[in-house]
């Protein structure tokens, strides 16, 4: 499915992650100071999700609000459950992985009303961000991924 065609455009995702980065969600992503891509290979893609078309500048723009270097990766999916349940799932499904962080945001941006669950992994020299929210009645998956340079969890706190 395109986001563009349920009206998930480039400047709803845009006005989205900038309200997630106003809340200050930066802090628990901004300690890993990533460099170069291809962790995301190995992140787990939620059981029935379906790519999203034509959603690499919506990925390139959360990759870039995040402050995480351009070299990440990352792909949006949609699917037929709640972002909640995809959360669950990832705390369970994210096996040899370290939770850094884990939260639940409620996003008002303009007439953007949703909940971002965010959660963020650490695994040996890879970083990865899980995020899952509704918008325009789809649920929407992002997976963001790439080398850690901090070479893993140090100094970092689960929530």
């Amino acid at each position: 499915m395109r986001l563009n065609e349920r009206g998930l455009g480039t400047g709803a995702i845009v006005g989205i992650v900038v309200a997630i980065v106003a809340v200050a969600i930066l802090v628990p992503v901004s300690f890993i100071f990533l460099t170069g891509g291809g962790a995301l290979a190995s992140v787990p893609i939620y059981p029935g999700a379906q790519a999203a078309e034509n959603s690499d500048a919506e990925v390139r723009q959360a990759i870039t609000s995040y402050g995480l270097p351009s070299t990440w990766s990352g792909k949006a999916y949609t699917t037929s459950v709640s972002p909640s349940t995809m959360a669950d799932w990832y705390k369970s499904n994210m096996t040899g992985w370290t939770k850094v962080s884990d939260n639940v945001v409620p996003i008002t941006s303009g007439e953007i009303t949703t909940t971002l669950y965010l959660l963020v992994y650490t695994k040996g020299n890879d970083a990865a961000v899980v995020e899952s929210f509704d918008y325009s009645g789809l649920h929407i998956l992002f997976l963001l991924a790439g080398p850690n340079s901090s070479g893993g969890t140090t100094g970092a706190t689960t929530t």
